[in-house]
C-alpha cells in the first residue's frame, strides 16, 4: 500500500493498486494492522509509525523536550568550560582545569608558604600568591554553581511545559516563569554573585518534529564555542590582582563567554 501525506503528515490518501512510492509525500507501507486500516485517515505517519492524530501532540511535545534539554545541557557544559575573565586574563574551566585549580587551592590553604604556579589561557606560567589562587578558584566555583543551578531548574521548567511552542521558544538564559521554581533557584543564584543576562540561541531545528521527512530525519546541532562567541554581555565578579580585593564591575566581553 502507498499512503500520501499532507505537510503535517496526516494520511490523506491510501492507494492499494498502483501508485508511485517515490512521489512527493508518499510512502510505501506493508503489514498495516486491520484496526488502523479500517480507520486510516484518523492517523499520521511519523517515524515509520502510525500515530492517531489526537496522540500526535503528545509525541511532538516529548521529542521537543528531549531535544531542548539536550541543548540546555550542552550549552551549560560549553559555557562552564569556556571559563571566566579576570581583569585582562581568561581562565578556562575544563575538567582538567578545575582539578588543577582545586589542587592549587588546597595547597594555598594547607601550605601557603609553598610557591604556586599557574597560567591564564595563552599566557606563560608564573608564580601566584595564595590569595590570587584562592580568588580564581572561588570565582570558578561560583561560575560553575551558577550555571549548573540554572540548568537544573531550566530542565525542570521545560519538563513542566505542555505546549510545543513554549518548549521551542525557551532558550538558555531565558527567565524561568514558574514562581515555585524561581523562588527555589533565586537564593542559590544570588549567593554566587554572578549575573548572566545573555540569551544563547538554540541552533537546533524543530520543524521536522511536526514535519519530518517520510519516515523521520532528526536534526541535532551540537553546541560549540561558536554558538556562544560574540553573543555575551554579562556582569561578573572578578579579582583585582594588584589590590587583592574582589570588586563588581559591569563588563561587555566582545567575542568570548566569561
Amino acid at each position: 500500500m502507498i499512503i500520501k501525506l499532507d505537510q503535517y503528515y496526516n494520511i490523506i490518501e491510501a492507494i492499494t493498486v498502483g501508485g508511485d512510492p517515490n512521489a512527493e509525500m508518499c510512502c510505501e507501507v506493508s503489514d498495516v494492522p486491520e484496526d488502523i486500516l479500517n480507520d486510516i485517515f484518523s492517523y499520521k505517519y511519523i517515524g515509520q509509525q502510525f500515530i492517531r492524530r489526537e496522540d500526535a501532540d503528545e509525541v511532538y511535545i516529548r521529542k521537543a523536550k528531549q531535544r531542548k534539554i539536550q541543548y540546555l545541557s550542552e550549552t551549560c557544559h560549553t559555557i562552564i568550560e569556556y571559563g571566566i575573565q579576570i581583569n585582562d586574563e581568561h581562565y578556562s574551566l575544563t575538567a582538567t582545569d578545575q582539578m588543577n585549580l582545586s589542587k592549587l587551592a588546597m595547597q594555598a590553604t594547607m601550605n601557603p608558604e609553598i610557591p604556586l604556579f599557574y597560567h591564564p589561557d595563552g599566557g606563560l606560567c608564573r608564580q601566584y600568591t595564595p590569595e590570587q589562587i584562592l580568588m580564581i578558584s572561588q570565582l570558578g566555583v561560583a561560575w560553575i554553581t551558577y550555571h549548573t543551578t540554572y540548568f537544573n531548574f531550566a530542565k525542570a521548567y521545560v519538563e513542566s511545559l505542555n505546549t510545543f511552542e513554549s518548549i521551542v521558544s525557551f532558550q538558555y538564559g531565558s527567565p524561568i516563569h514558574d514562581p515555585s521554581l524561581q523562588q527555589q533557584m533565586q537564593p542559590i543564584i544570588e549567593l554566587t554573585q554572578v549575573h548572566f543576562d545573555t540569551i544563547i540561541p538554540d541552533p537546533n531545528y524543530y520543524d521536522e518534529i511536526k514535519q519530518p521527512l517520510c519516515g523521520i530525519h532528526e536534526h541535532h546541532q551540537p553546541i560549540t564555542d561558536d554558538h556562544v562567541d560574540d553573543k555575551t554581555e554579562h556582569e561578573i565578579i572578578y579579582a583585582d590582582f594588584y589590590e587583592g580585593d574582589v570588586i563588581n564591575e559591569e563588563t561587555t566581553d566582545e567575542g568570548s563567554v566569561p
